[in-house]
Order: C-alpha cells, then structure tokens, then sequence
C-alpha cells in the first residue's frame, strides 16, 4: 500500500509578499503547476542537484504569477520536496493575475492577518 501525503496550500499575506507552500517534483517529465483543491503541486524537470530544481521552481512561480525573478525566494524547505516561497506583491495583486478559477481555488487558502 502507497500512501502519498500532499502539503495542504497555505498562502501568508505580509505587509509586501505573500508566503506560499507546496510541494515539488523534481525530474518530472514535463514542467508545469497544479493547484489542486487542497495543495499545489510543482512539476521540474531538473534534477535536486545543486539547487537546480531550486532555481527552476523559483523561475517556474516568477512566470507564473508574472513577478521578476528576484520577487521569488526559496524561505524555507531548500533540501525537502515540501517548500515555502515568498513572493512579493500583495495577495490580491498577485492572484489577479491568475486564471479566474485559479484565482478562486487559492483565494480560499489565504489566510487572515
């Protein structure tokens, strides 16, 4: 019996960023996003060598909520698949950029300040 443990989503709104957790899949085939109704799953296709899936991941959240690379940081989780990324920008600001029902799904998971 598999059992397979997802990170529940968590998004942290700050006075400048928000923190976002979720969990990464290195040396996947192909490179992509998932936000699943309870946690959001981050396919690389570089391997965890030297901080390669790291940098992809951070590369991969800067396109996909349409920030700089330098608005991405790595806060916690460098050597574990379960990561937390700061992002600047407010929670709004960076979620309207999404689709809409992305929009919607993560909304849900940000929590009160």
């Amino acid at each position: 019996m598999e059992l397979h443990f997802s990170v529940p989503v968590s998004i942290e709104p700050m006075e400048t960023a928000i923190r976002l957790s979720l969990k990464v899949h290195p040396g996947s085939s192909r490179r992509k996003i998932e936000v699943r109704e309870d946690s959001v799953h981050l396919y690389t296709t570089s391997k965890p060598i030297e901080g390669k899936a790291n940098n992809d991941a951070r590369d991969m959240l800067a396109g996909y909520f349409h920030v700089p690379r330098k608005c991405v940081v790595l806060f916690r989780g460098e050597h574990s698949r379960q990561k937390i990324f700061q992002i600047e920008g407010s929670a709004d600001e960076l979620l309207c950029n999404l689709e809409p029902e992305t929009c919607k799904a993560l909304k849900k998971h940000v929590r009160e300040v």
